[in-house]
């Protein structure tokens, strides 16, 4: 969302609205968290039906345990939005579309990685260390939350286009 705002050129619009620079990041990154965690709950329930039915017309084991539903609830909100605050913390320096993808995409390979290696049994954690990565998370989601909107500055996110208009006026 941060990203978009700059390569579109529409944070100049933003930044007209009257609101101040910490509404407009929280609505940035409240909004991306929660588009974040709805695509999360659908794909989640999309995989425990598939799983379940696919279970049993194969006769495999039901292999869903307290693990992974902690996995599910417990880790992917403070997980998701620690990745929705790096990325706005990156923001200002990324300047094309391709630059934002790689940001993310660093990201989702490195989540995605956590999230087969647990689910196909290749590791196994245990319930209390899930709690402790859950809080650990949680911690530096805080943290990285005040970093990042203490350093949120909307107009180092302009485009060179609007500021070269802006000099020559």
């Amino acid at each position: 969302a941060f990203g978009m705002e700059k390569i579109r050129g529409t944070m100049e619009t933003l930044m007209l609205t009257g609101l101040d620079k910490k509404s407009i990041f929280n609505a940035k990154v409240t909004g991306s968290f929660f588009v974040s965690m709805v695509i999360s709950l659908i794909s989640a329930v999309i995989f425990f039906i598939t799983s379940t039915v696919g279970g049993a017309v194969l006769s495999s084991p039901f292999f869903f345990s307290f693990e992974w539903l902690l996995t599910i609830f417990l880790i992917t909100p403070p997980l998701s939005f620690f990745c929705v605050l790096l990325i706005a913390y990156k923001s200002d320096k990324i300047q094309t579309l391709a630059e934002s993808m790689q940001v993310s995409g660093y990201i989702i390979f490195t989540i995605a990685l956590f999230y087969m290696l647990q689910f196909v049994g290749y590791i196994n954690i245990s319930s209390v260390l899930l709690f402790i990565i859950a809080l650990l998370l949680i911690i530096a989601d805080i943290a990285l939350f005040n970093i990042t909107g203490r350093n949120f500055t909307p107009e180092r996110m302009l485009t060179k286009e609007f500021l070269t208009k802006r000099k020559i006026s």
